[in-house]
C-alpha cells in the first residue's frame, strides 16, 4: 500500500514572558524502533539485494552519530527477510536474505565504503506477469527487535517488452538507426510498453574502434546518457513513440568520444565506428512516485513530502527492468562522419 508521510518544519519563537519557566530543551524523545527499507528488483539480477537500517535517536551531533555504523544498521541476527513469491493467490516459493557486506559504498554522510545489506540467489526464480491468469505478485516481510513486521508487496515489470523501431530485419542483421546530417532531422525510436513499467529512460552505449601511432588497435565505448524520459501516465498498455536529434548524436561524438586530454587524444591515428545499442532502462509507478517527491523542495515553513510504500516502516520497494537493444548506424551517418569536414577531428574514416 502506497502512503505519503509527511514532515512539518516549524519555528517555534519563545516570548520573554516564559523566562521563569524551566529552559531546558529536551531534543531527544522517547526512541521508538523506525525500520528503513530500500529494494529494487529486477527478474534479470542473479542476486537481489534489499538494504535495510534503522532510524536513530541520540545526544550529540546528529552528523557524527551517522557516521557510526551501529547508529543505523541492525546487528546480526536482529532481524529477518524473506521474499514471498506468489502465482495467483498461491504462495509458490520463499527467498530468505542473509546478511552480506559490501565494500563499495560512495563517500557521504553516511558511513562508507563498508555496509551491511541482505542479498538473495533469484538467478530464473523471479517471474514477470504477462497476463491477468498469471499474475505473479511479491512480498517482502521483515521482522525486527522489537517483533514488529514490516512488509510491502509488487508486481515485477513484465518482460514481454519489443521495440518496434529501428525495424529489425528478418535477415539476421542488426536494426540500422540513421542520423541524417543536419540541423532538423531526427531518428524515430519506437516500443510497445510493458505491463508495470511506469517511467521509461533511454541511453545509448556507441561502440568503435581506434588504431594509435604505435598501430595498435583498441576498442572503445562511450555512454550516451539521457536521450529521453518518458513516463507512461496512462500506465496501459499501448504504443510509445519518441525522436532522437540527429544533431544530438553527433555532438555526444564530440563530447565522449574526443579525449579531454590532448596529448593522449594525439596520439589516436584513427577511429572507426561500431554498433549503438539502445537501452531502456524502465521503473515502476512506485519508484517514479519516490524519486519524484524525494528531488522536491520546500520552503521553510512549508511540508516536506515522504514517499514510502512500506507497510509499519518507511522506504522503498519497487521494481526496475532495463533492455539493451543492439543496432548499427547506418551508411548515410557513416559517410556523413567519414566525409563531412566538419567531423574531421573525430577521426572516423573506412578501415
Amino acid at each position: 500500500m502506497k502512503a505519503i508521510a509527511k514532515v512539518t518544519i516549524v519555528i517555534i519563537l519563545l516570548p520573554l514572558i516564559f523566562a521563569a519557566c524551566d529552559n531546558s530543551v529536551h531534543l531527544s524523545a522517547d526512541w521508538t524502533e523506525q525500520t528503513i527499507v530500500y529494494g529494487l528488483l529486477n527478474q534479470d539480477d542473479s542476486i537481489s539485494y534489499i538494504k535495510v537500517t534503522k532510524a536513530f535517536l541520540g545526544e550529540g551531533n546528529s552528523v557524527v552519530m551517522a557516521t557510526v555504523r551501529d547508529s543505523s544498521q541492525y546487528g546480526v541476527g536482529d532481524i529477518s527477510v524473506v521474499l514471498e513469491k506468489w502465482l495467483n493467490n498461491t504462495r509458490v516459493k520463499t527467498f530468505t536474505f542473509t546478511e552480506t557486506e559490501i565494500d563499495d559504498k560512495e563517500d557521504g554522510i553516511f558511513y562508507n565504503p563498508y555496509q551491511t545489506v541482505y542479498a538473495a540467489v533469484t538467478q530464473g526464480e523471479l517471474n514477470s506477469t504477462f497476463n491477468s491468469d498469471t499474475l505473479y505478485t511479491y512480498k517482502l516481510i521483515i521482522k525486527n527487535v522489537s517483533d514488529a513486521t514490516i512488509t510491502s508487496e509488487l508486481n515485477l515489470i513484465s518482460s514481454d517488452f519489443s521495440v518496434r523501431k529501428p525495424i529489425k530485419p528478418n535477415d539476421g542483421r542488426l536494426p540500422s538507426i540513421s542520423f541524417v546530417d543536419n540541423t532538423i532531422s531526427s531518428a524515430p525510436v519506437q516500443w510497445d510498453t510493458a505491463a508495470f513499467a511506469y517511467l521509461y529512460n533511454l541511453d545509448a552505449e556507441f561502440a568503435f574502434w581506434e588504431i594509435n601511432k604505435a598501430g595498435d588497435t583498441s576498442e572503445r565505448s562511450v555512454m550516451w546518457n539521457d536521450l529521453k524520459s518518458i513516463t507512461n501516465v496512462a500506465n496501459e498498455l499501448g504504443v510509445i513513440t519518441t525522436n532522437i536529434k540527429s544533431t544530438s548524436f553527433y555532438n555526444m561524438l564530440f563530447d565522449k568520444v574526443l579525449y579531454a586530454d590532448a596529448s593522449k587524444e594525439d596520439k589516436i591515428v584513427k577511429r572507426r565506428p561500431g554498433q549503438l545499442t539502445l537501452i531502456f532502462n524502465m521503473a515502476a509507478e512506485d519508484y517514479y512516485d519516490y524519486m519524484n517527491l524525494s528531488s522536491s523542495t520546500g520552503g521553510f515553513n512549508q511540508d516536506v513530502p515522504t514517499y514510502s510504500n512500506i507497510e509499519n516502516g518507511l522506504g522503498l520497494f519497487s521494481a526496475r527492468m532495463k533492455y539493451r537493444y543492439p543496432c548499427q548506424i547506418s551508411e548515410v551517418t557513416k559517410n556523413a562522419l567519414y566525409s563531412n569536414a566538419d567531423y574531421d577531428a573525430l577521426k572516423f574514416t573506412n578501415w
